[in-house]
């Protein structure tokens, strides 16, 4: 753990010294209102390891897939709205062979093991079966390079480093215990998820960080974004 980047090592003392003493929410303008629970993110969190020192949970009320093609960023006709959806659809589905239409949470983790700290993508749902012309796949793991890999897992698609990714996929089949069940740690990440479209919680005590002298107790630190503009 000590490769941190004495940078990065500050950074994140920054960010818990503020927000490590509970929890806050970002309120945009028009004041909308996030969801209460999303059985999504719960699904996606199930992947994520105990050993999981800061979690970030990203849950939407519909499908991202919504916000990119029916014309809410750029005003276009439901014809012209409907041709992107299936251009943009086949182009998933022959590149990758994936169809993330349905896809409304994304978890990602960084987990700290006894040597480096290992980085951990989850999105769910997503459909289909993984394939690539570019890059090889083994085992249902296809390798983006010698270090990082992606790979469907039921409706649970994973990417990351290869031992975090291994690590995810011993939790969804029984052999790990995942975040969910992680005692206080695990109950505090849900507490923050919920009802948030944005959370980010951390478990302080985990983190390779510099000594903190005007708040020394902070076992736990989150960010919240509740509503948007």
């Amino acid at each position: 753990m000590n490769n941190f980047r004495p940078q990065v090592r500050h950074f994140l003392a920054c960010v818990f010294l503020f927000f490590g003493c509970g929890s806050t929410s970002a309120t945009g303008a028009h004041g909308s209102k996030a969801p209460t629970s999303s059985s999504h993110v719960q699904a996606a969190l199930r992947a994520i390891p105990a050993s999981a020192a800061v979690v970030v949970t990203i849950a939407s009320p519909e499908a991202f897939w919504e916000f990119l093609v029916d014309g809410g960023l750029v005003p276009m006709d439901s014809k012209i709205v409907r041709t992107y959806q299936d251009e943009l659809r086949a182009h998933f589905d022959r590149h990758l062979g994936l169809d993330i239409s349905l896809t409304s949470s994304v978890v990602g983790a960084v987990i700290i093991d006894q040597k480096n700290p290992e980085g951990l993508i989850v999105a769910y749902p997503v459909h289909g079966q993984l394939r690539s012309k570019q890059h090889r796949i083994e085992n249902k793991l296809l390798f983006l390079n010698d270090s990082y890999v992606v790979t469907l897992e039921g409706q649970h698609l994973i990417a990351g480093s290869y031992q975090s990714v291994q690590s995810a996929l011993q939790v969804l089949k029984g052999q790990g215990k995942s975040i969910q069940d992680a005692g206080a740690f695990g109950s505090f990440v849900q507490s923050q998820m919920k009802g948030a479209y944005l959370s980010v919680s951390a478990d302080v005590s985990k983190l390779p960080l510099p000594p903190n002298p005007i708040t020394p107790d902070i076992t736990y630190g989150s960010l919240r974004v509740t509503s948007i503009a």
